[in-house]
């Protein structure tokens, strides 16, 4: 092996090396970012299922209470019919009476 054999060789040497030390901060970088990316998307992730459990629970809590104005409606109607049941028979009580007195 000649002198500039093994100068070519060790300058060939020394470029691996660099590539190598440049590749492995590159390796480095690239995973801290995937690492802040990954807690960035497990937040979102988090953050999107609350967001649905939230969803979820007011459109439980908007049914119940689309139930509850459905029952005070039906209540309204039953009492707003035995109100005219209740003036038919006092008018009727009053007719009676009228010719009770006739």
């Amino acid at each position: 092996m000649g002198e500039d054999d093994k100068v070519s060789f060790e300058k060939e040497l020394l470029d691996w090396k660099e590539k190598n030390k440049n590749q492995a901060r590159e390796l480095k970088e690239t995973l801290n970012k995937l690492k802040v990316t990954t807690e960035q998307y497990n937040e979102a992730n988090d953050n999107k299922l609350k967001v649905q459990s939230k969803v979820k629970e007011l459109s439980r809590e908007m049914r119940n209470k689309d139930e509850e104005m459905d029952d005070y409606r039906h209540k309204m109607d039953t009492l707003k019919s035995d109100k005219r049941k209740g003036e038919k028979t006092l008018g009727e009580l009053q007719n009676q009476l009228d010719e009770a007195k006739s």
